[in-house]
């Protein structure tokens, strides 16, 4: 008799290859107004759907312009902190950003500032 075992890995849909590739398909995404890239790039284990449009309203389009990243290591290896820097509408602009992994793939963890 011959047994076969056959091993699946469900992996999350989205997410980018690095950090650093997760925040510039963000920004990118922001840029182009492109929320499918955003629900692609968002944590999937959140309902991100509001953090999304108020972000494309905040920031999308062109209105943020980033000069700087930074990564910053945790505890954990599957956590990143991002601060990204630049100007927005022509005035002074940062922001940190959570990244995390699942999986082989990196999300940004889009949730709104009051959670």
């Amino acid at each position: 008799m011959i047994v076969t075992v056959l091993f699946l890995r469900f992996a999350a849909p989205g997410g980018a290859t690095s950090p650093e590739a997760a925040v510039a398909d963000y920004v990118t995404a922001l840029h182009d107004r492109d929320r499918g890239k955003l629900t692609d790039l968002a944590d999937p284990g959140t309902d991100s759907s509001a953090e999304i449009s108020r972000r494309l309203t905040e920031l999308g389009g062109g209105r943020l312009v980033v000069s700087d990243r930074r990564f910053d290591t945790t505890a954990s290896d599957a956590e990143v902190r991002a601060t990204i820097s630049g100007r927005l509408d022509g005035s002074p602009y940062s922001d940190v950003i959570w990244l995390r992994r699942i999986d082989d793939a990196w999300f940004v963890a889009l949730r709104s500032r009051a959670a």
